[in-house]
């Protein structure tokens, strides 16, 4: 009990000499104060840790660094007096410096350790462990290191590995953790693709059949003969009447003598017998030329012959189906 009065009183005879300049950082510090005689130790050290952001004092972290270690915050406060020795040492401060050291040497035998084991096997690449969301460095894997009564969350995390945690609470004793090789993770579900889209090639445009086949251009050339000699029968026909109208005229009555009327009403017949002949086989030509258009169906299997004729009777037309 003599021992934290005296430290007590060190402190505050230290900081009176040197408190923080700034009127913020100074309301601040003040504040901090009554909250450490009112024993609100939690409030008082985040009084004064707003104080030294404003205004850094080797007064000020050592008032921290105190308020740190009556708050039960044991490594918090020790890493503090670490501190406060090493900024009184350098800026040539042997009073304080002797005392943070001090305080120091006091703390070590109260410290708790956490020791956060990591065999090789489970260091995978890319491994990344954190303390209560802080990260846990590579070079503190397996090492104790001083922590403050409390709760903690330890996580680990690798790419393609199933989230590791583990809650530990650390009260007087120190404490090991083993952080385990950590699983693989399950491949994620994929969505089912849509087939690829098929190209669906047009098929092959086979051209229409010709509507001129063998059988049909044998009927229009039919049709033109056939056309060519009605037109050569019509003509013979009147050329017929007209030499026969001759003849009656140079010869009227049934006896004639006149051989010119005689061989006018010759070729008269003559060219008349010609004249049926063209004006009949040229109707049947043309006649056969539209039954053979008409019956051609384009199948091979299909046979059609149609053949004019001269017979006893006239031309006819011979067919074949």
């Amino acid at each position: 009990m003599k021992t934290a009065t005296r430290a007590l009183a060190i402190v505050v005879a230290m900081t009176t000499v040197a408190q923080a300049q700034s009127p913020a950082a100074e309301a601040l510090f003040r504040k901090a104060k009554k909250l450490m005689k009112q024993k609100a130790f939690a409030a008082a050290c985040d009084k004064f840790e707003a104080s030294e952001r404003l205004e850094p004092t080797i007064g000020t972290e050592l008032n921290l660094a105190d308020c740190r270690e009556k708050n039960g915050q044991l490594a918090t406060a020790w890493a503090a007096f670490i501190k406060v020795a090493q900024t009184a040492k350098h800026s040539g401060d042997k009073k304080r410096e002797a005392e943070a050291r001090r305080r120091v040497d006091a703390l070590e035998p109260r410290l708790v350790y956490l020791t956060i084991s990591v065999p090789r096997p489970a260091r995978l690449a890319g491994l990344v462990i954190r303390r209560s969301g802080a990260l846990v460095d590579a070079a503190a894997y397996d090492q104790p290191v001083p922590v403050d009564a409390d709760e903690y969350q330890i996580t680990a995390e690798a790419p393609g590995h199933e989230r590791w945690q583990h809650t530990i609470s650390i009260g007087k004793t120190s404490k090991t953790i083993d952080v385990p090789t950590l699983d693989a993770a399950a491949p994620e579900p994929q969505e089912p693709q849509a087939p690829p889209a098929r190209t669906v090639e047009p098929a092959a445009r086979v051209p229409e059949p010709s509507p001129w086949t063998s059988k049909r251009k044998t009927a229009a050339v039919i049709s033109v003969v056939g056309v060519a000699a009605g037109i050569a029968g019509v003509a013979l026909g009147l050329h017929a009447n007209d030499l026969e109208s001759q003849s009656d005229a140079r010869c009227p009555t049934v006896r004639c003598n006149d051989e010119t009327a005689i061989e006018r009403n010759r070729s008269a017949r003559t060219e008349g017998t010609l004249a049926n002949i063209g004006m009949i086989g040229g109707g049947a030509l043309v006649v056969g030329a539209v039954v053979l258009w008409i019956l051609d169906d384009r199948k091979p299997r299909d046979r059609v012959s149609i053949m004019p004729g001269i017979g006893p009777s006239g031309i006819a037309l011979e067919g074949r189906f």
